[in-house]
């Protein structure tokens, strides 16, 4: 940490979920500040500094890198970047936070998580999920026994915003994303999952593109477009727990997800759409066989202004200990991070079993 009292943060990145969550996380928090960000295109690097009132606009992350007294970079960038600016900064021994997913691949994720722990700095990546209040009570309820032995779990995350009339942006061109609606969202679902169960041991997959090519970003022609865009696998857990993961960009239905937790005396089941601050938290009972709403504790709310879906989605950004605002936490404590590069390396092993189990039509061990 600096001299000063506050950790001082640098973001590389200037798009919406910068802009919207990362950057108001950092400025909102008691213990930070926000002393510059980086966008290729200077205009967007100047207009987010004059937004946030942030002294530094730069145009290359390694200047950002290299400023003085800086003690973290958040990495929320186009996915084939994570990688370089990731170890440039765990060189420089920064602590960092990277959006998700860690890698293009499963080699590239486990060279970060060395140089991380090699560096002996505090690094997470952006696994939205985990800090919603919701989410967090069912780990309690998991870990008190509320469902007794688990048998299977049922894992939804669909999207609409890929559909046919959607441009080829970067997330539609394997060299740039690493991967379509998987990298994308799925990745958000296997890392839940893992949380509330443990290791996926194995699966066997099924990823489609649905939509093979798209009207490129100016409109003026059509592009092949290859990455996935709809994919289902079962899952085996080391724990003996059956899975069933299904992921879509080209479900009309708005932008949400589940799990349903089902064990020998009763089910948990967590739904939700974050930024319409739609959530829910239900259960059943073996005997009752019938879900009813399960109320989240005053303490997981803390800091949550729930009168509104606006007024929700911003005070769990600005108000509550998620993503960025509980990166600070995590340094200024000098806590454990969690979700950790480790966790992110994991998320991707499974992610490369999918891939591998779609392409050679079989089930796929996933590797340690």
């Amino acid at each position: 940490m600096s001299a000063s009292s506050k950790v001082r943060v640098g973001i590389v990145g200037t798009g919406r979920w910068a802009r919207v969550v990362h950057a108001p996380g950092v400025v909102s928090h008691p213990e930070a500040e926000l002393v510059a960000v980086c966008s290729r295109n200077r205009e967007n690097a100047e207009a987010m500094a004059r937004t946030f009132g942030v002294p530094h606009a730069v145009t290359d992350y390694r200047e950002l890198i290299e400023l003085d007294g800086l003690d973290a970079v958040i990495v929320a960038t186009t996915n084939v970047t994570h990688h370089p600016i990731c170890m440039a900064a765990l060189e420089r021994g920064l602590h960092v936070f990277c959006e998700k997913p860690l890698g293009m691949t499963l080699t590239e994720a486990r060279e970060m998580r060395g140089a991380a722990e090699r560096a002996g700095v505090k690094h997470m990546v952006a696994f939205t999920c985990r800090w919603l209040p919701h989410a967090m009570y069912l780990k309690e309820l998991l870990a008190e026994g509320r469902v007794g032995r688990v048998y299977h779990v049922n894992v939804t995350k669909m999207a609409g915003y890929a559909g046919a009339g959607s441009p080829r942006v970067w997330r539609f061109d394997r060299a740039l994303s690493g991967g379509g609606v998987l990298a994308d969202l799925g990745v958000h679902m296997i890392d839940l999952a893992r949380w509330y169960l443990g290791e996926i041991r194995s699966v066997c997959a099924d990823a489609r593109t649905v939509i093979g090519e798209r009207r490129d970003p100016e409109g003026r022609e059509m592009l092949p477009c290859e990455v996935d865009d709809a994919v289902a696998f079962l899952a085996e857990f080391a724990s003996g727990v059956q899975g069933v993961f299904h992921i879509s960009w080209v479900a009309h239905k708005g932008h949400e997800q589940t799990i349903d937790i089902c064990g020998e005396n009763g089910t948990l089941v967590f739904g939700a759409s974050p930024e319409a601050w739609e959530l829910s938290l239900l259960g059943s009972t073996a005997g009752e066989k019938r879900l009813v709403p399960i109320e989240v504790p005053d303490r997981l709310m803390e800091g949550i202004d729930g009168s509104s879906p606006e007024t929700g989605w911003r005070s769990f950004i600005e108000g509550y200990p998620s993503m960025a605002r509980r990166f600070i936490d995590t340094i200024a404590r000098d806590e454990s991070p969690s979700p950790s590069f480790d966790d992110g390396v994991r998320a991707q092993a499974v992610m490369e079993a999918v891939m591998r189990s779609s392409g050679e039509r079989r089930w796929v061990a996933v590797e340690e």
